[in-house]
């Protein structure tokens, strides 16, 4: 049986979570450098762009690794490290949002 290749997952998630958190501080530096801190810092559009870019280079990371072990055991992992991300996600950009009262539920 093939072991799982949690090098890639790593490297996957460090990815991930250093350019989520690199854009992050880049908007928020953009935002303080303006008069008005609730002026767009990256754009609506580059900050999505950046996402997007962010997770599709994660992605192929971490697949790369999967590449040759991707059969029906380690499915189930790719799936919990996708998980991880998505909750690390969503945790990391309403706390930023809603925290720093760029924007309100």
């Amino acid at each position: 049986m093939n072991t799982l290749p949690k090098a890639s997952m790593r490297k996957a998630l460090l990815v991930w979570i250093g350019g989520l958190l690199a854009i992050v501080a880049v908007d928020y530096l953009l935002r303080l450098n303006w008069d008005n801190f609730y002026r767009l810092g990256l754009g609506e559009n580059l900050w999505f762009i950046s996402h997007w870019l962010l997770a599709m280079l994660s992605l192929v990371v971490l697949i790369r690794g999967w590449r040759s072990q991707l059969p029906k055991g380690n499915f189930m992992s790719l799936l919990g490290a996708l998980l991880l991300a998505v909750v690390f996600y969503l945790m990391t950009i309403y706390l930023y949002v809603l925290g720093s009262g760029i924007d309100s539920l």
